[in-house]
């Protein structure tokens, strides 16, 4: 699901790039495309992190 999202993310960022900033070279396209797919699931795992680090008791049914 997570890599769906992420490609689906990659594709509309490095359609719209071209959009938003006519002229750019591919390189350019695909590295601001990459990064923000990548960057964009990467806040999401810490904000989830936050809340299991943050709450221990979250595990105590993972163990028993």
């Amino acid at each position: 699901m997570l890599l769906v999202g992420s490609a689906l993310i990659f594709a509309l960022v490095y359609a719209l790039a071209g959009i938003v900033k006519p002229g750019i070279d591919g390189n350019s396209h695909f590295d601001i495309a990459y990064y923000t797919a990548i960057l964009s699931f990467l806040w999401i795992h810490y904000y989830h992190d936050h809340f299991l680090f943050t709450d221990f008791e979250a595990l105590d049914g993972a163990y028993r």
